[in-house]
């Protein structure tokens, strides 16, 4: 029986399946081995060469034969001595073939007279190591170890250590693994023969030596042991007379008695001793620990040992002032760095910002902030480093947050300053739990008190900003978990109201505060309150420190009498036990108009009265004017604060109830607004009151100056693209340009008629057209010659008093001059007018756009409430609601038309395909449909074959297809079956009269057409 030689091949592979799959072969061969001669060979043959394998260069050679060496080993010495083969009686013999197979004479040292080549005595020595690594596995180690045995290892694994000094970090690491697992059976004498061995070495002050010292501290006493070579002080090298000297071991640089040969080659990774050295200061600790347990627990490791350094010490003297100083080189920073984000991780959140120390962050700062530095990249990484760790120990987010900005090291700026994001990724830090998420804001919220000792407002406004739009990203990031946290968001509400309403002598950040708590809101108020909304507690913040502090912007009495009424009628909102919508839309509008008043808005006081003027109304059981309301809401809407937006939809969701054709035709009124200075008139200046012209007259009659200016051939084809916007925008803008001229031209006229006063010139020298009469001027001159003494003695009564005087004069007129010209609209400030203009009506027509969604959704609710048997909607209602479903879709097709924004266009389709063509047909079964409904679908088809089918034709065209289908839905299934046949002859009919107008100047595709009868093909085979 012979073992399977190519199965020792592929003990080399790099699958880590074919490695598993070999040794499993190996051993089940050897095992089938018997003990004769035969059987003896072959175990000679597969140790030495699974021995021999192990200073194979290949990639993943000694990691499978040091796999199967093992296996093989415990199969042989877990039997009784007389079934093992001669060649492998004990362990001993095992050590006896490494030693035949790596000679230590056949390395090259110093001394050694004879070159061995580089790559043969790496091999040997790896060989070794491996060799000896290969008992460290169990099962084999609890097999063969024991005190005596550990012994011998060491002394083998000292001796191997000590040829190379880049070999001396693995061997002790084997060393320390297999003390750790000994430790609790080993012995006194032990201690006392291994320290002194290491020692004997030169190796005590060493990395290496220093992790086994420390373990060995762990269970014995070692101040009692007589060293040569150990510079240790009181044999503990975590005292704290011992800094300096462990700063020298931690860099591997020479300390006096040290072996001069362990200065070892730098390499981009960690000794294996910091994780040690940082087990040793939080072994007993618990990451994310509180702060009281970790200080009863300092307490009592100082009361035992005073003199045992801690941890911030040893930072700062062994990391901060050694691997970071000035005069550090890269190679040491780079190591650096690699501590700092082992640390960070492993160092309890109690301790961690004792990482962030002065060298630390100059170096990460600098070197972040250029792309040319050396260790940009590996900064930039650490930074990386410090998010992840954030995101997956959350407790250490505050403290990582307080050293980054708080600290004398930090700075407010640290993102800009490093060219990162660092500090936005760690406050946009997903939490989950909101005891870390309070400590967090409480970090900001508690730097927000302005005392008598702050600094200059040069430095404070700054800071304070900062913590303000900190404190607002957090809202942002946080607001699943502020959901069911009310309390740390009314702290963070009081602390910006009070810099809002209630800081003195500081106008800057007043203004930021109320910005940012409008900001604030606007995430809040989608957020379930069920003390009131967001608004009304903040309102009540505010109203609570009114009695208390003094308002920054005092309120006159006639707005005291407003606000006293509108506190009043909140006050009674709140003490109802059960709130409509409508009341919770109501205390929701005139809350946040109220802090609109505080803020100093007049606009806010009309508001209110209206709200008020509402509210009697419904608590009289009046009939209340939801169009009022509607007016109100469209007003905020315009506004530019996000908040106010929002806040609008959400109120007009709590009334959507209530709404009926005259509020919605008030919002599609608005759809047909023209996109130019006309229509940006007309829906934020009230001039004029507003008609809905036809949209396809309108644009001919727009065009006509245009077609005109145009070829015949060139204005037929070019027309249909063409917005009647841009020309009206041109008109208008010719008839400014001639005002304007006119004004320079006054202007001008204004200056040099004062310009001729001060020099004393007489009136007749400026003719009517402003300009000065050269001919009088030289006439002037000749009766100054004939004059000349009159003019020497004008000369002389002009002293520096008079030259001055008029010097002052001049200036004026110049200074006056300039100001009027200013208020004169230049070519492009009027260009830039005209597209503000339109992009404010195009922002404007998309906020309807969202009202109108939400009505279609609640429309899409009541069908589907009533397919599944629920309320059933009166006659009336049904009436209404399908008149203004039908309005829609006529304001729908001429905003299309219109309208010169894309992104609207497709967010009206998008609504159209997604909302409005997924109500069910079910809610208007009790109604007669059919006569609307045909109107609508003719007027869609008047729009499909309209001449101006606007800027964007295609998407035009597309809706007037789908909707035309829609409604041709829409009738058959609101028909009764009997008039059905009746019903499809005459879609029929209106679709033959659409081809017959296509046919001769349609411009649109057949697809609408093909579309229909693919409709009807379908409905026939359903019938069928």
């Amino acid at each position: 029986m012979r073992v399977d030689r190519d199965l020792f091949y592929k003990l080399a592979s790099d699958v880590p399946e074919e490695r598993i799959a070999s040794v499993v072969g190996v051993v089940g061969n050897l095992e089938k081995l018997s003990v004769g001669d035969e059987g003896e060979k072959e175990w000679v043959y597969v140790v030495d060469r699974l021995v021999k394998g192990l200073e194979s260069n290949r990639n993943s050679a000694r990691l499978g034969f040091s796999m199967c060496l093992t296996e093989a080993l415990h199969l042989v010495l877990s039997r009784d001595v007389a079934e093992r083969p001669r060649c492998l009686k004990d362990v001993g013999d095992y050590l006896k073939a490494v030693d035949s197979q790596f000679p230590l004479s056949a390395v090259g040292t110093g001394k050694a007279k004879v070159k061995v080549k580089g790559k043969d005595e790496r091999g040997t020595l790896f060989g070794r190591l491996f060799a000896y690594k290969v008992l460290l596995n169990e099962p084999l180690f609890s097999l063969l170890f024991d005190q005596k045995f550990l012994i011998e290892f060491q002394e083998r694994v000292i001796q191997l250590g000590s040829m190379k000094n880049w070999l001396l970090e693995p061997c002790f690491f084997s060393l320390y693994q297999a003390i750790e697992k000994l430790l609790p059976g080993l012995d006194q004498e032990y201690a006392q023969a291994t320290v002194a061995q290491i020692d004997e070495h030169k190796l005590t002050m060493t990395n290496e030596g220093l992790s086994v010292y420390l373990l060995l501290a762990k269970k014995f006493t070692l101040s009692d042991f007589t060293l040569e070579n150990s510079a240790w002080k009181a044999n503990d090298p975590l005292q704290k007379g011992n800094l300096s000297v462990m700063a020298k071991v931690m860099l591997d640089t020479n300390v006096d008695g040290a072996n001069s040969n362990t200065n070892k080659n730098w390499a981009p990774r960690l000794h294996y001793i910091w994780d040690i050295i940082l087990r040793e200061f939080f072994d007993n600790e618990q990451h994310g620990s509180d702060a009281k347990h970790v200080y009863q627990k300092k307490k009592h490791d100082k009361s035992k040992n005073p003199q045992r350094v801690e941890f911030k010490s040893f930072w700062q003297a062994v990391v901060d002032e050694s691997f970071f100083n000035d005069k550090a080189s890269p190679e040491r920073k780079y190591q650096g760095y690699l501590i700092f984000q082992k640390a960070v991780e492993s160092v309890p959140a109690s301790e961690v910002e004792y990482c962030f120390t002065q060298n630390i962050m100059r170096s990460m700062i600098n070197q972040a902030s250029d792309s040319k530095r050396m260790l940009n990249k590996l900064s930039q990484k650490t930074l990386n480093t410090l998010v992840s760790i954030c995101e997956s120990e959350p407790a250490k987010l505050t403290p990582v947050l307080t050293a980054l900005l708080f600290s004398e090291e930090g700075s407010l700026n640290f993102d800009i300053l490093t060219k990162s994001k660092t500090v936005s990724r760690l406050l946009a830090t997903k939490q989950s739990d909101h005891h870390y998420l309070a400590t967090l804001i409480r970090l900001f919220t508690s730097r927000l008190n302005v005392s008598d000792k702050t600094p200059e407002l040069e430095e404070l406004n700054p800071r304070l900003k900062f913590i303000l739009d900190s404190l607002l990203n957090l809202i942002r990031s946080q607001k699943a978990l502020l959901e069911t946290d009310k309390e740390i968001v009314m702290e963070i509400l009081e602390s910006t109201i009070q810099l809002a309403f209630f800081q003195k002598d500081n106008e800057y950040i007043n203004n930021i505060a109320k910005e940012r708590l409008s900001s604030m809101l606007a995430e809040l108020i989608v957020l379930p309150s069920t003390d009131g909304s967001w608004p009304y507690l903040a309102l009540e913040i505010i109203v609570t420190k009114e009695k208390s502090e003094t308002l920054i912007d005092s309120l006159d009495d006639s707005l005291v009498a407003v606000k006293a009424e509108s506190l009043d009628i909140l006050k009674k909102i709140s003490e109802l036990k059960s709130k409509s919508s409508q009341l919770l839309g109501i205390e929701s509008l005139m809350s946040m108009n109220l802090i609109q008043l505080y803020s100093g808005d007049a606009e806010s006081i009309g508001i209110i009265e209206d709200l008020t003027t509402f509210y009697h109304e419904t608590s009289n059981h009046e009939t209340a004017n939801f169009t009022g309301v509607t007016e109100i809401l469209l007003s905020l809407l315009a506004q530019r604060k996000s908040l106010l937006r929002k806040l609008s939809l959400l109120v007009w969701e709590q009334f959507i109830d209530q709404i009926g054709k005259e509020e919605i035709n008030l919002l599609l009124n608005f759809l047909h607004a023209r996109e130019n200075k006309e229509g940006f008139s007309v829906l934020f200046e009230n001039e004029g009151d507003y008609e809905v012209v036809d949209s396809e007259n309108d644009a001919e009659g727009e065009e006509d100056d245009e077609n005109n200016e145009k070829d015949n051939d060139d204005s037929d084809e070019d027309s249909d693209d063409d917005v009647s916007d841009d020309d009206d925008a041109s008109l208008s803008s010719s008839d400014t340009d001639n005002a304007d001229d006119e004004k320079i031209s006054q202007i001008d006229k204004e200056t040099t008629s004062a310009l001729a006063k001060a020099l004393n010139l007489p009136d007749n020298i400026i003719n009517e057209n402003g300009e000065v009469n050269i001919n009088m001027l030289e006439g002037m001159d000749e009766d100054d010659d004939d004059d000349s003494s009159s003019a020497e003695d004008d000369d002389e009564s002009m002293d520096d008093e008079k030259m001055m005087e008029l010097d002052d004069q001049l200036s004026e007129i110049f200074k006056r001059r300039k100001d009027a010209l200013s208020t004169v609209s230049t070519g492009n400030q009027r260009k830039l007018d005209v597209k503000e203009s339109r992009e404010n009506v195009i922002a404007f027509k998309h906020r309807i756009i969202d009202m109108l969604e939400i009505y279609i959704k609640h429309i899409e609710q009541l069908s589907l409430n009533r397919a599944d048997g629920g309320k059933v909607v009166t006659t009336e209602k049904t009436e209404q609601t399908l008149a203004i479903m039908l309005a829609i879709v006529d304001a729908f097709a001429n905003c299309v038309q219109q309208t010169l924004d894309k992104p609207l266009i497709e967010k009206i389709i998008k609504l159209f395909k997604g909302r409005f063509s997924k109500i069910r047909f079910t809610l208007f079964e009790d109604i007669e449909t059919s006569t609307e409904i045909m109107n609508s679908l003719e007027r869609i088809h008047i729009h499909l074959n309209t001449n101006k089918p606007g800027q964007f034709s295609a998407a035009y065209y597309l809706f007037c297809s789908s909707t035309s289908l829609y409604l041709c839905r829409f009738l058959i299934d609101t028909t009764v079956e009997a008039e059905k046949t009746k019903m499809f002859e005459k879609l029929v009919d209106v679709y033959a009269a659409t081809t017959k107008i296509w046919m001769q100047e349609g411009k649109y595709g057949a697809k609408i057409f093909v579309d229909f009868y693919n409709w009807l093909a379908s409905k026939k085979q359903r019938k069928a």
